[in-house]
């Protein structure tokens, strides 16, 4: 009797960390739109994207990452005094600077978890501004 009873305790020990819930999703600003489609935007997402994963990867695993239109009228912060509120309690993760070279963004991090928010409102040059972007990423 008492090996089966270890046996059924390891199996409860190996099922625990799998039920573990995942990272919680802060709720977005309500006038974030996901991007569907192609456009100028795209080169300063993959920057902002290289960024995130370049400063967060190797501390908190692979990011999974979203983009969000915001509209023309939307600013930093704004933006920012959302996720503080939506985070309240969260821990400021300093791996990621504040200023990157697409725009700017905050982490957070609490019991292994991480979330991030970058704003981009920055054209390329030459370019004329036609979005503003929110990137949200966390680890899964």
């Amino acid at each position: 009797m008492r090996k089966n009873r270890g046996t059924a305790l390891a199996a409860i020990a190996v099922l625990l960390p799998a039920c573990a819930p995942a990272t919680p999703t802060p709720p977005l600003p309500a006038e974030a739109r996901p991007i569907s489609g192609s456009g100028a935007y795209e080169q300063r997402l993959d920057d902002v994207i290289g960024e995130l994963r370049d400063a967060l990867d190797a501390r908190y695993g692979r990011l999974e990452v979203r983009a969000y239109r915001l509209p023309a009228g939307a600013g930093w912060p704004g933006i920012a005094a959302h996720y503080q509120a939506a985070l309240h309690g969260w821990d400021a993760e300093p791996a990621l600077p504040g200023r990157m070279r697409a725009g700017r963004a905050q982490t957070w991090k609490r019991h292994g978890d991480v979330i991030a928010s970058a704003f981009i409102d920055t054209p390329f040059a030459g370019q004329d501004s036609d979005y503003t972007m929110l990137v949200v990423a966390m680890n899964s």
